[in-house]
């Protein structure tokens, strides 16, 4: 009984060294994708600073628009005023007769030349006649 105890014992022991074994080369492995990971992170860090500088430079590059823009609301609606096509009732300007009919489509967006807001065409609301 007790030699077939300590035969069990170092089966065991024996096991125990095996699973220590497997247990290190499994540790070893995760310790080099980690450091593998710790490289890529640094190198995307690095790579994220120098276009944060590119992006910065780029944006100092471009020259700032009239403070009008950055009042109100940042669109307007295109309409007609009086007899006068092309009116902008945010900042008081006509727009040119080829503008007037491009923004009449409402196909693209356009960009007042003043203010710098986006404009769009509203249709004059619709006049109601009454019947006698």
């Amino acid at each position: 009984m007790i030699l077939e105890e300590m035969e069990k014992a170092e089966g065991l022991a024996a096991g125990v060294k095996r699973e220590e074994t497997d247990f290190k080369a499994v540790e070893a492995e995760a310790k080099q994708a980690q450091a593998e990971l710790d490289a890529a992170t640094a190198r995307l860090q690095a790579n994220a600073e120098r276009l944060r500088a590119e992006r910065d430079a780029v944006a100092a590059s471009i020259p700032r628009r009239r403070a009008s823009c950055t009042r109100g609301s940042p669109a307007s609606a295109a309409r007609t005023r009086g007899g006068s096509r092309g009116h902008v009732p945010a900042c008081h300007v006509r727009m040119r007769v080829q503008i007037w009919v491009e923004v009449r489509k409402n196909e693209q967006i356009f960009q007042c030349e003043s203010c710098s807001r986006i404009y769009f065409y509203e249709p004059p609301p619709p006049t109601v006649v009454a019947e006698p």
